[in-house]
């Protein structure tokens, strides 16, 4: 997956720099602040490809020596095009080109993603910030469409549908493509006070039928420990929310201190299409 990248960045130059500005305090290519703004880039990127494919020459054996060079040199771009023509049609293979997300606390590949969108290839991040490291090396498509970890057809039934240890990435989903938000370790995590506020942006206008909003029991530790059921506590569930950009959920713990794992469960109106998300906290305040 990291020479499909490297592939398109070399050979997309201005398309690539369009899609992969998302780094750390830059502007969001596909920020969940302007729907649709990843569908339009990552478009942009395979259209791009496409139509700056090389003509299909023809070689004799007396070709002068300057244009056999300039056919080798297509030959290699050309093939370079058709690796990222494979990388657009494996991050376009779902049924839909933009879901939703939880943006504060920010869910773990949604924080990677703002993260290091825009410098994932940098070995840096194995030490200042190793689980974005491991998740970027397993699968980058799991922060390129973080707004897609959902599963359908559960029927609310997500214990039945997703097993202990498997809830950050709703149960394997995608055919496993999001199993490294599953991975124990030491999470960024947002500070947060004892009331506070989950923050889902709607990048389709779904709407939801409910939001189910667990907190990790007190003295669960998720640096150490894979979420189990038995380890969330049920903060609310709320009622529908219309079609939308942004739904705003407001919820009070007591006494909490430390680090703990907001879970979240968004039940979409459109279809049986449910979302999970797990937002690494520390209670600080």
């Amino acid at each position: 997956m990291a020479v499909i990248a490297a592939a398109a960045k070399r050979q997309l130059g201005g398309a690539w720099t369009g899609l992969s500005r998302a780094g750390r305090g830059s502007d969001i290519v596909g920020k969940v602040f302007e729907p649709g703004e990843v569908t339009y880039h990552r478009r942009h990127m395979c259209e791009r490809s496409h139509a700056t494919g090389s003509p299909n020459r023809k070689m004799d054996h007396h070709m002068h020596p300057h244009r056999s060079s300039l056919a080798r040199r297509w030959a290699v771009r050309a093939s370079a095009l058709v690796t990222a023509a494979v990388a657009c049609l494996a991050t376009w293979a779902g049924p839909a080109s933009a879901h939703g997300s939880i943006v504060d606390p920010a869910n773990r590949n949604y924080s990677c993603y703002v993260r290091w969108g825009s410098d994932f290839q940098n070995p840096a991040m194995a030490q200042q910030d190793p689980m974005c490291w491991q998740a970027w090396q397993d699968n980058p498509l799991a922060m390129w469409n973080y707004m897609s970890l959902y599963r359908n057809g559960l029927g609310g039934n997500f214990q039945a549908g997703i097993p202990d240890g498997q809830l950050c990435s709703g149960g394997r989903a995608d055919n496993g493509s999001y199993k490294s938000m599953d991975t124990v370790g030491n999470w960024k995590a947002t500070d947060i006070g004892n009331s506070f506020t989950v923050n889902l942006r709607d990048l389709a206008n779904h709407g939801a039928d409910y939001l189910l909003v667990y907190i990790t029991r007190p003295g669960f530790d998720p640096t150490t420990q894979a979420i189990k059921w038995s380890d969330l506590q049920l903060l609310t569930k709320t009622g529908r929310f219309s079609p939308g950009q942004n739904y705003t959920v407001n919820l009070n713990t007591s006494g909490r201190t430390g680090r703990a794992v907001v879970y979240t469960i968004w039940q979409a109106s459109h279809m049986d299409q449910a979302f999970f998300f797990c937002s690494d906290v520390n209670f600080v305040r």
